[in-house]
């Protein structure tokens, strides 16, 4: 079981900047959308699904933003952290220049970005035709923004939404697309706990001696712990290691959790390597063999 603490987020599909918060919260997805279109039906089932549903931590601001928070500076913290952007494409979208803003912010970061097409033609975001060149032609006209930055709202909109993503055009798109998208985000987060025994007989008591005999020690946060679980086969070491790891993960920025490690070690330890390697975040490492990954695991 390794972990780190949050000091920085990286995704499938690039490497974000690293996250500054001074609010001390961070977030599995953040939902970008324009509020009257998509507020009180996709964008809120989709939170709850997302969070009472599968534990996820997701930024939807009405439900995030608290009194007195420096909204941009708050919307790019929540940016910065999350592992998954999901952008709600409707029909008037582009008349809101915080959902460009914010498009172009998590464009930068290079984090996945999936693409949500609520009820308008792909056509229209991707080369800004129909109302969204009517919205463009409005900014154009009260003189709030500059050529430049209209083209970058423009670049940002073609080039996210070539992104995989789903079409929703009728009510039976919207009930397949929260699961399909509930599916991508736990996958891109990977944040499911791991399955315990359904009905354990004294772990909580020896999860309570563990804690008490190691997570509770001094120095804890400034230094690295090994913890060794020893015991008979069968006896609920692994059952203990799986309950500790669900316990702790939600608190860390990454983490890993490898099982069967000696069976990996007789068979397939390359293999093991690589996961660790990904779960932490270096996925575009490479490694060809065992002694290659004992070289990297080393220094990192």
């Amino acid at each position: 079981m390794a972990s780190t603490s949050k000091t920085s987020r990286h995704s499938q599909f690039g490497e974000s900047a690293p996250s500054a918060s001074t609010s001390g919260r961070s977030y599995d997805v953040f939902i970008n959308h324009q509020g009257p279109d998509v507020k009180h039906t996709l964008a809120t089932f989709l939170y709850r699904m997302l969070t009472n549903g599968m534990g996820l931590r997701v930024f939807l601001d009405s439900e995030e933003l608290e009194l007195g928070d420096s909204l941009p500076t708050e919307l790019q913290e929540a940016m910065r952290s999350a592992s998954l952007h999901i952008a709600l494409f409707s029909k008037k979208y582009a008349e809101s220049r915080w959902c460009l803003d914010e498009l172009s912010f998590m464009f930068r970061t290079g984090t996945s970005i999936g693409p949500i097409f609520y009820y308008i033609d792909i056509g229209d975001v991707q080369y800004a035709k129909g109302g969204y060149a009517e919205a463009f032609e409005l900014h154009q006209k009260k003189g709030r923004y500059d050529s430049e930055k209209i083209e970058e709202w423009k670049y940002t909109l073609f080039n996210v939404s070539h992104n995989i993503g789903y079409v929703v055009n009728k009510k039976e798109d919207e009930d397949m697309l929260l699961k399909n998208i509930t599916y991508c985000a736990v996958k891109e987060v990977k944040k499911l706990p791991f399955v315990v025994a359904e009905h354990p007989v004294g772990l909580e008591e020896t999860i309570k001696d563990f804690e008490l005999a190691t997570l509770q020690s001094d120095g804890l946060h400034q230094n690295v712990q090994i913890v060794g679980i020893w015991g008979m086969g069968g006896s609920g070491k692994t059952t203990l290691a799986k309950r500790l790891y669900n316990d702790i993960y939600p608190s860390m920025e990454k983490s890993s959790l490898i099982l069967d490690v000696r069976d990996a070690a007789n068979n397939n330890l390359l293999y093991k390597q690589k996961k660790l390697l990904k779960d932490l975040g270096f996925k575009s490492v490479s490694i060809d063999n065992i002694e290659e990954g004992k070289r990297f695991l080393h220094v990192t």
